[in-house]
């Protein structure tokens, strides 16, 4: 038998062939589908994103700020001296941790760099012993959180970066060396918690570690090449014959005032300061309250008096105070940088601390 037809080729109808087109003729009219990886810039670098938060519990991107970032366990608490309560309040602080005291003087940065075994503890005190400073940071981690050694090793980490950049005016005295506190391993993770430690912050706009941009490296100006400060008395300025260490004015509120800050640690002002009648809205908040109260205080013992013209108030003798921010949010009823607006005849910020007598010297 023979096959059947479709097996014998030669039997099929044969077929008109297409003529071909030119192929770049072919591909105008039917282009391939090409599938295309996204081309990124060659500075964006996808495999070292990561995300950082920031969680603002007062409501303000000022005041008080908790850092976060991916796949790490530490996290950062960053506040203004005036917010101290409401960090406390977050109980993250009752922890071994690192910190940093700052504050923008007319000579640059101060920087204070510690450690503690508890950091709320630490903070207070040096919110009682320490004047200069406007601002905190601090970092702890969580779950086994830090032991001594980490503490130690970042510190000193964090102290020898500030040197190397040159940026800052250190308010610590002890140059710690970090080599050969910790075993290699634990010494790796260490490094790694610095590391994470420093993105965060350049999150918050905190570049006191990082080299200068220029390339030319900077010496740090040390304390002692400060110049130095007159010596400090306690009695009136009005009266005292020397010119005031600062100088506070607002007109819209009616206030004018002069002070400078003790060898103590305290800021004082002299009798005679006008203080405005009423107080802004935010000073009734939690992180400030501690300022209106005083304020309330001082009105009802009589420091603070009814002017003449009953258009505000007068400091009734000289008053010493906690720190540049805290004599203006009870003086002018506002929050404000304190030592930035307290601003000397010469025009500079009223930041520098007088200096003791040395007799050892």
């Amino acid at each position: 038998l023979a096959p059947p037809s479709h097996k014998r080729p030669h039997l099929q109808p044969r077929r008109k062939r297409r003529p071909l087109l030119p192929r770049q003729l072919r591909h105008a009219l039917h282009p391939p589908i090409i599938a295309r990886r996204p081309c990124y810039p060659p500075a964006m670098n996808h495999g070292n994103a990561f995300s950082i938060h920031i969680f603002l519990p007062a409501g303000s991107v000022d005041v008080l700020r908790v850092v976060k970032k991916d796949n790490w366990s530490g996290r950062a608490i960053a506040f203004r001296r005036e917010a101290m309560r409401e960090a406390l309040a977050l109980g993250d602080l009752n922890a071994p941790g690192v910190y940093l005291l700052r504050a923008q003087g007319s000579g640059g940065i101060r920087l204070y760099i510690g450690e503690t075994r508890n950091l709320a503890r630490r903070l207070k005190q040096h919110a009682r012993d320490l004047d200069f400073w406007t601002n905190a940071v601090a970092f702890v981690r969580t779950g086994d959180g830090l032991d001594k050694a980490d503490i130690q090793y970042l510190e000193a980490r964090l102290i020898r970066l500030a040197d190397e950049a040159g940026q800052i005016i250190p308010e610590h005295s002890n140059r710690p060396d970090p080599s050969g506190n910790l075993e290699t391993d634990k010494e790796a993770a260490a490094e790694g918690f610095l590391e994470n430690l420093l993105e965060c912050l350049r999150a918050l706009g905190i570049e006191d570690f990082d080299p200068p941009q220029s390339g030319v490296p900077v010496q740090p100006a040390l304390s002692s090449d400060l110049p130095p400060s007159p010596p400090a008395v306690a009695v009136s300025l009005a009266t005292s014959g020397e010119p005031p260490w600062g100088i506070l004015t607002v007109p819209s509120k009616g206030v004018k005032a002069r002070g400078r800050l003790l060898a103590n640690g305290k800021f004082l002002v002299a009798a005679g300061a006008t203080a405005s009648a009423e107080v802004v809205e935010s000073l009734r908040g939690r992180p400030f309250k501690a300022a209106l109260d005083l304020r309330e205080e001082m009105i009802a013992d009589g420091r603070l008096s009814r002017s003449s013209d009953d258009q505000g108030f007068v400091l009734t003798r000289d008053e010493e105070f906690n720190s540049h921010s805290q004599a203006e949010a009870v003086l002018a009823g506002r929050v404000g940088s304190g030592p930035t607006n307290w601003v000397s005849e010469d025009g500079s910020d009223s930041d520098e601390p007088a200096e003791p007598e040395d007799d050892a010297d």
